[in-house]
């Protein structure tokens, strides 16, 4: 469910003692990029844009869940740029806020049919 809802597996590393370890100290220090529905598309998943600051601020007060960047999914079909440009805008702008259990250090854009758009943007993680 949680690769599902967030797109990635949660405990990953790219050892597997790292990621033991990750497992048995979920409850400590649990890592995750924030997904936003950045097109408020109905069939995504994530936060909407005007709500995005404000669940941030909330879940930073958990100190055992560090939010390390934002992602997204574009809209099948169409040209992205505006989307991918809007949340990297607010990548940055969350980052020169400074919230505690924040750190802007993952951009993650599209799919495979919209990585190159995805790319113009500047974005520095991709799902595969």
């Amino acid at each position: 469910m949680f690769e599902m809802m967030i797109g990635y597996p949660p405990f990953y590393s790219e050892s597997s003692t790292e990621t033991c370890k990750k497992i048995l100290d979920w409850k400590n220090n649990f890592e995750i990029k924030q997904e936003v529905n950045i097109s408020n598309e109905e069939s995504k998943y994530g936060i909407k844009e005007e709500d995005l600051i404000n669940t941030i601020i909330d879940i930073s007060s958990l100190t055992n869940i560090k939010i390390l960047g934002l992602m997204t999914v574009g809209v099948n079909g169409i040209d992205n740029k505006e989307n991918f440009t809007k949340l990297r805008k607010l990548f940055l702008d969350i980052d020169k806020i400074n919230i505690n259990n924040v750190s802007m250090k993952y951009l993650s854009m599209g799919m495979s049919n919209d990585y190159l758009t995805a790319l113009g943007t500047k974005y520095n993680y991709y799902n595969v």
